[in-house]
């Protein structure tokens, strides 16, 4: 009885692979398949994966996914596609894309199965990393860290060409098999990028449905400018919905009126030497162009959340422009960091071995912004506020630099006692809150910056306040 049930699963598993190897065209060299597996090989021995993991640095830098999406880095979509992380990796992936690509190459031809594995590699990944973001919004902190590391590889290319394959050969049991490997990948594989195989699949057999060259083409413009309506408006979609979900309407918590001067929020990418050379990004406020250099307020976010909590949760550039022309705060810079890859989640801000991340804040953030706005920013004069996690770091933060004088700090989790002894002002707060109270107090806090004579020039100059 077992040896029948399994003689037939072996017939009802065999068949559809051996109909696989049939050729519809005439014999020709597989020049697409030994092409793209050839670049992710040549890739992975420039990389030196064979020998020791993908760097931090490369890995950051050129890896698809939400952090990349949102920093505007859609070439990343290509190097994501040569790179792999391991040894393993970087022996079994161009294996597996040559014969993914090969079997559908010899039945479908050179150019088919190049439009089908970069279709499929471009849609899956756009569309994972666009819905990624969306799981931020939870605060769950496995979520959060899911949506910001995202993995990288050819493997959305393989998805589609067996997608392409198994319409190809039109046999259902291999479709059945194609479809279901794509599903039991999430639970077996549980990365968030197996979410773009079930784009990839369906993506590969849609292009291979259309037999005319010219329908042909027509599809793949259509999934081009998908691709480019999601990578251009997908992130700010996701975003608004997510600030909207975790912090409710925050539009008339403070807003600049017309014609009054105001500051500007761009972005900063930054190379953060002490934590292994690994890009960074914060969101950084400036203020309307004024004769030299102003002083710096560095807003720390809580565990888990994002630079942008303070935009959208606090409405921070809003409260800033308005201290600023209500005269109870000079205009300042303004940085607020975002650190995706925490070491030790542990730790939140706080040093630990291996992640100097509160160090980095002075030594790498600060002088970034003063390379990359000459003349606007003045590094020696640094005040800190944070919330919740963020306030243990900003507690912390003037043990490790002298030009940290001031400090906010909001619901800390953590005694403060032996860590403010070298703060000029401290102003600590704890009653228990989230953004509502959070961005309710950050109005008066401002103010009492501008009253302990932040940014004044005495106090630049480093007199007692």
């Amino acid at each position: 009885m077992k040896a029948g049930i399994a003689r037939q699963v072996d017939i009802w598993l065999r068949a559809p692979l051996r109909r696989s190897l049939g050729r519809d065209r005439a014999p020709d060299f597989p020049w697409v398949a030994l092409a793209l597996a050839g670049a992710v090989l040549v890739t992975a021995v420039a990389t030196g994966v064979f020998v020791h993991e993908l760097s931090p640095v490369l890995a950051g830098r050129g890896s698809f996914g939400w952090p990349a999406l949102r920093a505007g880095r859609w070439w990343t979509l290509g190097t994501s596609f040569l790179l792999t992380r391991n040894w393993f990796m970087a022996a079994t992936m161009p294996v597996c894309l040559f014969l993914a690509i090969w079997l559908y190459e010899r039945r479908a031809g050179h150019v088919r199965a190049f439009w089908a594995a970069t279709a499929g590699h471009v849609t899956g990944s756009a569309i994972v990393a666009v819905g990624a973001g969306a799981v931020g919004w939870s605060g769950q902190p496995i979520l959060v860290r899911a949506a910001q590391n995202m993995d990288y590889g050819a493997s959305m290319s393989i998805a589609a060409a067996l997608g392409a394959l198994a319409s190809r050969t039109g046999d259902r049991r291999f479709r059945i098999l194609v479809f279901t490997v794509a599903v039991l990948a999430l639970p077996l594989h549980h990365q968030m990028a197996d979410w773009g195989h079930i784009v990839a699949v369906p993506t590969g057999y849609a292009v291979d449905r259309v037999r005319r060259l010219r329908p042909s083409l027509a599809l793949f413009a259509v999934l081009a400018a998908v691709t480019v309506v999601l990578t251009s408006f997908g992130p700010a979609a996701v975003d608004a919905t997510a600030d909207t979900l975790r912090f409710g309407d925050t539009g008339a918590s403070a807003t600049s009126p017309p014609g009054e001067p105001h500051g500007t929020v761009t972005g900063l990418t930054y190379e953060a030497g002490l934590l292994e050379h690994r890009p960074e990004t914060a969101q950084v406020y400036l203020p309307p162009a004024a004769a030299g250099p102003r002083p710096v307020i560095v807003f720390l976010h809580d565990l888990p959340g994002t630079s942008d909590d303070w935009l959208a949760g606090a409405s921070a550039p809003e409260h800033l422009d308005a201290a600023a022309r209500a005269n109870a705060l000079p205009w300042t810079v303004a940085a607020f960091p975002s650190y995706d890859g925490f070491v030790d989640p542990s730790a939140g801000w706080l040093d630990a071995p291996g992640q100097r991340t509160l160090a980095s804040v002075v030594h790498d953030l600060v002088p970034a912004l003063a390379r990359q706005f000459p003349g606007r920013v003045d590094p020696s004069t640094i005040a800190v506020v944070g919330v919740g996690r963020g306030a243990d770091g900003a507690l912390a933060l003037p043990h490790d630099a002298h030009s940290v004088r001031d400090v906010v700090a909001l619901d800390p989790t953590t005694a403060s006692s032996a860590k403010s002894g070298r703060c000029a002002a401290l102003l600590e707060r704890s009653a228990g809150g989230g953004w509502d109270r959070w961005r309710a107090e950050l109005p008066s806090a401002l103010r009492w910056l501008g009253s302990q004579g932040f940014g004044a020039p005495a106090h630049a100059a480093g007199a007692p306040t």
